[in-house]
């Protein structure tokens, strides 16, 4: 199986026994089912854009022995932030839970056939191309401050996504504004386009306005660059100096898919000792 993580993917783990799998949006439901088992569970939930707070981790059942799940922002050790990954290739196995997308099979090929290779350096430093439509504000602003720049490639999203991917291998690092934000504290969730530029063997930059706590649960461990604001972007040589350290992070394990199936049915395996 590729290690392109594709959310669906850990469907494949459900049995409906030790291990569920759940769309977020059905968790109150699931919650309910899973407090009248006997059995130690392991819960992996995901495929929306709502966010996995405090509160909801508090009415959690007890025999929840650990979370799995994206766009986590709580505080508990009792849950692990997963990463999004790109666009899901195939429903998933529980069926409403996921749904696939044919331009994903595209995807999911092209980053496969690049990720950990040894492909061509780039001769630019920074892109952009972003739908602006799923957090105008926001993203307008960032466009703004992309098209001032004098070292930043801005385009349009209308290229087909083979031409995307070569801009992408182009430049050093890619602009990855956040997009749909679900709470009304607007730090956004997780984000398909950082794992497409870090499959792409590159560098997401992100912002602190509104993806500090996606950061600081996951991305800081990869290499990622976090601006203060939009305006860092003006800053040829912060970002230069910038992109220098997010080089050092060199693992990438936490980004594939092999990694987190063998930490899943590891708890999986401890729930049952």
């Amino acid at each position: 199986m590729s290690e392109i993580i594709q959310f669906n993917k850990f469907g494949e783990l459900h049995n409906g026994i030790s291990v569920f799998f759940c769309k977020t949006d059905f968790l109150e439901e699931e919650f309910a089912r899973i407090k009248d088992l006997k059995e130690n569970i392991i819960l992996i939930s995901g495929n929306s854009d709502y966010i996995i707070a405090d509160n909801l981790v508090e009415s959690m059942p007890q025999n929840i022995v650990h979370w799995f799940c994206h766009n986590n922002l709580s505080s508990s050790i009792k849950v692990t932030n997963l990463p999004i990954g790109i666009e899901n290739s195939l429903e998933a196995k529980r069926a409403g839970h996921g749904v696939g997308w044919q331009h994903a099979i595209e995807k999911e090929k092209i980053l496969s056939s690049l990720f950990e290779k040894d492909i061509s350096k780039p001769t630019n430093l920074i892109y952009a191309n972003f739908n602006i439509s799923t957090n105008p504000p926001w993203r307008e602003r960032i466009k703004k401050a992309c098209v001032a720049s004098n070292f930043t490639t801005y385009k349009e999203c209308n290229l087909s996504y083979f031409d995307f991917i070569s801009d992408i291998l182009d430049h050093e690092a890619v602009v990855c504004p956040a997009g749909n934000k679900p709470d009304q504290k607007k730090q956004g969730g997780d984000n398909h386009r950082i794992y497409e530029v870090l499959y792409s063997n590159r560098i997401p930059i992100v912002f602190s306005e509104n993806q500090h706590s996606m950061y600081e649960k996951l991305y800081k461990f990869l290499p990622v660059v976090l601006l203060e604001d939009e305006q860092k972007l003006l800053d040829k040589s912060y970002i230069v100096d910038q992109l220098k350290e997010a080089k050092k992070k060199t693992k990438t394990d936490i980004i594939k898919f092999s990694f987190w199936k063998k930490k899943i049915l590891n708890q999986a395996w401890l729930t049952k000792r």
